[in-house]
């Protein structure tokens, strides 16, 4: 089974922001992440890098979601 991951790159004094935010998630990424049968997500973190990695389902839609969706991955931005 195939595995996705990424590697972002957080500035130090972001991090405390990031985890913040990312503690309360939206009910409506739940449930994208529900409706794509999106399974086993999980977000490390290692001296300032994030590993994000999920494993999806052969079945069910692409993960685009709605604007909450697309807005819960570029909140914490590099400037702001």
């Amino acid at each position: 089974m195939k595995r996705y991951s990424q590697l972002i790159r957080i500035r130090p004094e972001k991090f405390e922001a990031y985890k913040a935010y990312h503690a309360k998630v939206w009910p409506e990424v739940l449930e994208t992440i529900r409706k794509c049968h999106i399974r086993n997500y999980s977000i490390f973190h290692w001296k300032g890098l994030l590993f994000p990695s999920r494993t999806p389902s052969r079945t069910g839609p692409r993960a685009s979601g709605g604007p909450r969706w697309k807005r819960s991955f570029t909140r914490i931005e590099p400037g702001g």
